[in-house]
């Protein structure tokens, strides 16, 4: 999750998480915990879009510190399947695997 290119860290230092967006919190949760087990002090996380609020509470993930965004979007929600209304309705989702860039 560290990528480090010529940069040396003490322990101690301190660390900002940015990333672009939050869906549950699970990639900035994961974040924390390597950020602390390599001895650095999270002070926080700074996202462009927080879409946390359109994501059943159930599966949020606890984070330990503080998180900014630019942007809050409540919707659209994140939905289980159960709660889907168009999985109810049995409306398929596709993907065009011509339009990825995928790596080999």
């Amino acid at each position: 999750m560290l990528v480090l290119r010529g940069y040396s860290l003490k322990k101690g230092a301190r660390a900002l998480i940015v990333d672009d967006i939050v869906s549950v919190g699970g990639t900035i949760a994961s974040a924390e915990a390597a950020i602390e087990s390599l001895g650095l002090q999270c002070v926080g996380s700074l996202v462009i879009v927080d879409r946390r609020g359109g994501s059943p509470r159930e599966s949020l993930a606890e984070l330990k510190h503080p998180l900014r965004a630019l942007l809050v979007k409540d919707t659209p929600r994140n939905e289980s399947p159960d709660d889907c209304s168009a999985c109810k309705q049995g409306v398929r989702f596709e993907v065009h695997k011509e339009r990825l860039a995928l790596a080999d």
